[in-house]
């Protein structure tokens, strides 16, 4: 609806930023220019954690990274928001 005129990554990157704010943390400044990747260039389904694979998933994988279960919650509420 609006190409040309916004990206979908300004769009997301926008209402994360609003989001931020509106539940009470800081104004995080904003400006829009992020461009669209190209579909072939995403990455291959299967690469990211399953967001269906709950707690034991996310440890399997972000463990062997040596990530701790209090920065495997900071990671995925990051994303969440």
């Amino acid at each position: 609806r609006y190409t040309g005129r916004i990206s979908v990554a300004d769009v997301w990157s926008l209402a994360a930023v609003v989001a931020v704010e509106v539940m009470g943390g800081p104004r995080v400044p904003w400006r829009p220019g992020r461009r669209d990747a190209d579909v072939d260039a995403a990455v291959p389904e299967g690469r990211h954690p399953s967001a269906e694979g709950g707690a034991t998933h996310l440890r399997e994988i972000f463990g062997r990274m040596g990530c701790t279960d209090r920065e495997i919650v900071a990671l995925s509420g990051a994303h969440a928001v």
